[in-house]
């Protein structure tokens, strides 16, 4: 599959956080004349923000003389969407670049793998990020279709990567890890900072902090807290406190800490 040098049209078929993220960040720069999205109104939402840019909630109104479709929708979706970008486009599959944006999906269009542009990144709309230094990952079967991909990626992010596609799964489950699941403990931290009298806020100091010291010195050394040290009447005293889900994230986060060290301590004790 040979991709175009110069990709000047884009079709974005999407509209929820990631897909507003990247329509804002490449409007002006290159002619973005269609957004999908199955509720129209969405697509009006994002479509209203470019001159000449049209809102579809149908496949089959996609402009065949596009020469990229960034297929940004829920992972369950894109094989679909892909299936009917396949009839639309015809032998003008050869032609338009397509890619998709997720980290775990292994889709293909016309019967050969799709092309991945994936920004390691949370994504909420109405919060601005700066884009710029947004890792985007990319993975493609031909030059012609990295150049492409590299060119676009490299109009919203200074920091484009090379990735193979096995890679991508272990690549979303670390983010996952580092940055859902770590957002989830900061809800629950929230909960009991209200109950307390706070605000999330006075904890900005040390999430900060920790980040700083996990990126410098790296997150396994940089372990500190009651299961690192094995102080018992601690862990005993907060699970006092907790009820139900939130004791058990505590219980097994603070065991699987106690776990990870418990070599470690035993080596400096011997």
């Amino acid at each position: 599959m040979k991709g175009p040098k110069k990709i000047k049209r884009i079709a974005l078929i999407g509209a929820g956080n990631m897909a507003t993220h990247l329509f804002s960040s490449l409007t002006g720069k290159v002619e973005i004349v269609q957004v999908y999205s199955r509720h129209i109104e969405n697509a009006r939402v994002l479509a209203a923000k470019s001159p000449d840019c049209a809102a579809i909630c149908d496949i089959a109104d996609i402009d065949r003389t596009v020469d990229m479709a960034i297929v940004a929708v829920s992972d369950s979706a894109i094989q679909e969407v892909a299936d009917k970008l396949s009839k639309v486009l015809g032998e003008k599959t050869d032609k338009c670049v397509v890619v998709h944006t997720s980290g775990t999906t292994t889709a293909t269009i016309a019967g050969k793998k799709m092309s991945v542009l994936y920004p390691l990144q949370t994504f909420t709309k109405g919060v601005a990020l700066d884009m710029k230094t947004v890792p985007f990952f990319i993975a493609a079967d031909t030059e012609a279709d990295t150049r492409a991909i590299r060119s676009i990626a490299s109009l919203m992010s200074e920091n484009i990567l090379y990735i193979e596609r096995e890679k991508l799964p272990k690549l979303h489950l670390a983010a996952v890890f580092a940055c859902n699941f770590a957002n989830r403990t900061w809800a629950i931290a929230e909960e009991i900072l209200h109950d307390a009298g706070f605000d999330f806020s006075v904890m900005e100091n040390i999430v900060r902090t920790t980040l700083d010291k996990a990126l410098a010195v790296g997150a396994r050394e940089g372990q500190t807290g009651p299961a690192r040290r094995n102080d018992d009447n601690t862990i005993n005293y907060h699970l006092a406190m907790l009820e139900g889900e939130n004791a058990h994230i505590y219980s097994l986060l603070t065991q699987s800490i106690i776990n990870e060290y418990n070599n470690d301590d035993k080596n400096n004790n011997g």
